[in-house]
């Protein structure tokens, strides 16, 4: 079969671990057209459609069926090969704003500041973050005492009152917070893998929790598992408002 009928599509999976993959995909991993490869990494999971065709439309036909399943199966967590990565998606989203956005982080401990940074435009976007890793800085920057004293310094109510706080201190447009458990021990008799993760701008609040790769059993990937959540959180806000046919 000639060479330029082969077809291949490749996307990436945040936060979801392999074995979830395989599980949501199993009737897709057993056809033998296209075929369904996955490799894995420290960050995303590789997802690679190929087939053969007699034409080129056909095999892009059947890959667009099969992308349409994926994406229902594995809904917020697909990233096309495109889109490169999450801060790019991101900073797009927010220099089409113009937006900016500020972050007070407290178990990642300035990685999503630092994600956010990787992109070169992103001094245009990305006005500074707050690592608030102890109770009494949170307070200081602006998180009420009665808050943390009710509901626990891990808890959604928390990450809020960190998005309303770091917003409202450095003047941005979108507030990011962020609290949780990275290990080994738990707190406030809370499990490792406990995370909240809240933000604040002007298409309202949304929160969200760290994906299933914040519990595993080393802390540095924890952290790294929880600071993509959040960049991811952060997209799909920012990504359900690009279009009017998308607000709710």
């Amino acid at each position: 079969m000639n060479k330029q009928n082969i077809c291949t599509r490749t996307f990436y999976i945040v936060e979801l671990k392999e074995e979830t993959i395989r599980k949501r995909l199993q009737a897709l991993l057993e056809l033998a057209d296209p075929e369904l490869s996955i490799q894995n990494s420290a960050q995303y999971i590789t997802l690679r459609l190929c087939t053969q065709a007699p034409t080129r439309a056909e095999g892009e036909g059947l890959l667009d069926r099969a992308e349409q399943r994926i994406r229902a199966l594995l809904t917020n967590y697909v990233l096309s090969a495109e889109e490169a990565s999450l801060q790019k998606i991101i900073g797009t989203y927010l220099d089409k704003g113009p937006l900016t956005v500020s972050t007070m982080e407290s178990l990642t401990g300035g990685l999503i500041a630092s994600a956010l940074t990787d992109v070169h435009e992103s001094a245009a976007h990305f006005i500074g973050g707050i690592v608030s890793y102890s109770t009494p800085l949170k307070e200081r920057m602006g998180v009420p005492h009665e808050t943390i004293e009710q509901y626990g310094v891990v808890s959604e109510e928390t990450a809020r009152a960190m998005a309303q706080a770091v917003r409202k201190f450095l003047d941005t447009d979108i507030g990011l917070g962020i609290t949780g458990i990275a290990g080994p021990d738990k707190q406030e008799d809370k499990p490792v893998g406990t995370v909240y993760i809240a933000i604040d701008g002007p298409y309202g609040m949304l929160t969200g929790t760290g994906s299933e790769r914040c519990a595993g059993p080393e802390r540095e990937e924890n952290k790294q598992a929880a600071a993509i959540s959040a960049l991811n959180l952060l997209r799909r806000y920012l990504e359900r408002r690009a279009s009017p046919a998308s607000q709710d």
